[in-house]
């Protein structure tokens, strides 16, 4: 997507295109306004309302995002997105995937309709012209990815009630019945042995790299993500040990080890968590996933904010997130892969509460511990 940046200096221009260039994945590239398919204003520049009045006369429908230090009222801002000052780098790149989506409804629009875009005479909620016929944009972008493409990362599994044994189990996956669990534990094997390895079975050739961390993979990820999603294939498979990583079958694609695993442990848990994950138990990152080179599942930085800056319980996340709950579940069970997050359990005995969790009563257990000598002491007369 084509973004002109207006009413910033060169340094923070600089800065927006680093943010373009990871955590974006280069899905944005800066451009001349004229050329441009969006438009990141700031408010608090000179003269930006006048800037801002002569962009939406020259393109009523051109998404914006505008940046400011004080709250905008809903006249000034209308259909466009904000994103306050100072700047999350989170809440930036929700607001990028936002109008990405909003410009490619448009141009789907448009290329449905050739000839003419049709602008009816309606005026719409914030004062412009309506396109007729323009859906409503989703705002639920997936990270850029679109809808489609977030399904078939993490898949479409409906939230639980943890209190619900029966829907409890739903929200659990066995990772030793993938090919999740084979990947990494002929990573390790090989690393132990200071050699690469190759994976053979019925899915795409897999050679491992472990010292410098790469895989190569013989085909793409559309003939691999069958192989993931499916439990109980590690029988086909097996092992070979090589040095020198010399490779006799062709070219083959190489990706960080890493990225990988993190892929194949989404498309295993489909939205769900390695068995035995407390639900109530804090999440601690312990480092910042490495987003340019990872597929970027729904919500996984929002997630890695909040746990970086508080551990939150699995269920808590989801609620304070106001995510589905498959966005945290898949996004730990990649995290817990790469060793950067595990369940943090106090030294203080607690007492599970879905959501947070509280300091145990030692009173309560000196009375549980008199109770069970009671017992005891019953069925010796029973």
């Amino acid at each position: 997507m084509r973004v002109a940046v207006l009413g910033m200096d060169a340094r923070q221009v600089k800065a927006l295109e680093l943010a373009f260039h990871g955590p974006c994945r280069d899905a944005c590239v800066l451009a001349e306004e004229p050329q441009a398919q969006a438009c990141i204003v700031d408010m608090d520049a000179y003269q930006a309302r006048t800037v801002l009045r002569e962009l939406r006369s020259r393109d009523p429908r051109r998404p914006l995002i505008l940046l400011s230090l004080a709250a905008l009222s809903e006249t000034l801002v209308g259909a466009d997105l904000v994103v306050a000052k100072p700047i999350r780098l989170d809440d930036l790149v929700v607001r990028l995937a936002t109008l990405r989506e909003r410009v490619r409804q448009a141009a789907d629009l448009a290329r449905a309709a050739p000839a003419k875009i049709a602008v009816s005479k309606r005026i719409d909620d914030w004062g412009r012209p309506a396109v007729a016929g323009d859906p409503q944009a989703r705002t639920r972008a997936a990270r850029f990815l679109d809808q489609e493409q977030a399904h078939a990362l993490i898949g479409t599994a409906p939230d639980i009630d943890p209190s619900d044994p029966r829907q409890l189990v739903k929200a659990y996956y066995d990772p030793g019945r993938f090919l999740q669990s084979l990947v990494m534990a002929a990573r390790d094997s090989a690393r132990a042995r200071g050699q690469g390895v190759r994976i053979l079975g019925p899915w795409p050739e897999i050679v491992l790299d472990p010292i410098r961390g790469l895989a190569r993979i013989a085909d793409s990820d559309h003939h691999l993500r069958p192989y993931g999603l499916q439990p109980a294939v590690l029988h086909q498979g097996r092992l070979e040990y090589i040095d020198g990583l010399i490779l006799l079958h062709g070219q083959l694609r190489t990706v960080a080890l890493d990225a990988l695993i993190w892929k194949l442990t989404l498309w295993a848990s489909r939205g769900r968590l390695p068995l035995n994950t407390p639900l109530d138990v804090p999440v601690q990152l312990h480092r910042w996933p490495n987003f340019t080179r990872l597929a970027l599942a729904p919500g996984a930085m929002s997630i890695a904010a909040l746990w970086t800056h508080e551990p939150h319980s699995l269920i808590g996340t989801a609620e304070a997130l106001k995510l589905p709950q498959r966005s945290v579940f898949a996004f730990y069970s990649a995290a817990a892969a790469l060793g950067l997050a595990q369940c943090h359990v106090s030294a203080v005995p607690t007492v599970a509460v879905f959501g947070r969790t509280r300091p145990l009563d030692p009173r309560a257990s000196e009375r549980r511990g008199l109770l069970g000598r009671i017992a005891r002491r019953l069925q010796v007369f029973l």
